[in-house]
């Protein structure tokens, strides 16, 4: 339960004035994702997954984590962005060991006091910390040398990816004004320049944001966002439009109505269904949603012919890719609960593990 009532916590209320620019509202042709299980025999994450990695990370009062956000594999290094406690971004070798962090807290050239996100332009080799009050990327060379900071705009981003260094930026939904509707994505150069919003909503008027981690994420050459205020997954090409849609469905999935206040929300929970964590893998879209009590599991093929749709006893967010697998940050008991063998020594001693992993053949090839 852990899980989706630290996610409900998140939710909160914010508007905020957008910058003079032309958008385009799209009509999006979505595949429909039915989300009512009717297997309810619990199963295990190992039961459709294959791990292929567990690596412990290094935890020492230098490089402290409590919470993972997001993680991003380049090179021989992954880069670990924790968001609450010792905010920063953590850079570890193959082997789990610390090796640096990316700036420091502070109101000084390359310092921050608010991190909301972090990619890496691989193109480009740097690091694009995101900020907000305003909106700002903070610029890093890999080996954390601060290079820049560039202003955004007028607007509250909440969330940055980057391919081939093509910049993405969704809102979350905040970005309402009397006469313009919500421009879920801001797209920008390399120079971040703005190149063009794209508008999904026409007739919404509610204005929230949420934290859950990697909503947007770089897959290979593409882009992946889970919108779960909408119930829709996307994914999208390295120009920034959208490729497919994926839409869930079922009656019990709790709307932008109910999110008005943290309140309501969480008097509607456990009454309601909500996405928790989605992304595609292996080609198929991957979703982990709570329904009533239960947290439930979704495989889907392309076209949305269910594989999977069970109830599952844990899940990790969905916090990056490395190629074609998946990276996740997870405790010790979390792997437990996941039933993934840890064969390191001294498990105690280690704050958070990184997991890597794809589908089951079984699944991945149907």
């Amino acid at each position: 339960m852990s899980k989706y009532l630290f996610l409900a916590m998140q939710f909160i209320v914010g508007s905020v004035l957008l910058w003079s620019c032309s958008d385009r509202t799209l009509n999006i042709d979505s595949v429909n994702i039915p989300l009512q299980s009717t297997d309810t025999a619990m199963t295990t994450f190992n039961d459709y997954f294959d791990v292929s990695m567990c690596l412990p990370l290094e935890d020492t009062n230098e490089c402290h984590i409590s919470f993972v956000r997001r993680i991003e594999c380049f090179e021989e290094n992954y880069y670990v962005f924790s968001s609450n406690g010792n905010v920063g971004l953590f850079v570890f070798g193959r082997d789990g060991k610390f090796i640096r962090k990316i700036g420091e807290k502070g109101h000084g050239p390359g310092e921050y006091t608010n991190i909301l996100d972090f990619t890496i332009d691989r193109k480009n080799r740097r690091l694009l910390l995101l900020c907000n009050r305003p909106s700002l990327v903070k610029v890093y060379t890999l080996d954390g040398t601060f290079l820049e900071e560039k202003v955004l705009g007028n607007v509250s981003l909440s969330d940055i990816a980057c391919v081939n260094g093509l910049i993405l930026c969704p809102t979350n939904h905040q970005g309402f004004t009397r006469n313009e509707s919500d421009s879920l994505f801001y797209i920008f150069d390399k120079d971040f320049k703005l190149v063009k919003k794209h508008t999904f909503i026409s007739d919404n008027s509610i204005g929230t944001t949420s934290f859950i981690p990697a909503n947007i994420k770089a897959y290979g050459d593409k882009f992946v966002f889970s919108d779960f205020h909408e119930h829709r997954t996307f994914l999208l090409d390295n120009h920034g439009d959208v490729e497919k849609c994926f839409q869930y469905e079922d009656d019990k999935l709790i709307t932008l109505d109910n999110q008005k206040s943290i309140k309501s929300f969480m008097d509607n929970q456990l009454k309601s269904s909500f996405i928790l964590s989605s992304s595609i893998l292996n080609d198929k879209c991957i979703t982990f949603y709570k329904s009533g009590k239960s947290i439930n599991l979704s495989i889907n093929k392309p076209d949305g012919a269910c594989i999977v749709n069970s109830a599952i006893r844990s899940f990790p967010y969905f916090l990056g890719y490395d190629g074609s697998l998946a990276l996740s940050a997870v405790t010790q008991g979390e792997l437990n609960d996941l039933n993934v063998k840890n064969e390191y020594d001294n498990a105690d001693s280690h704050g958070f593990y990184i997991i890597k992993y794809k589908l089951k053949e079984k699944y991945a090839n149907q």
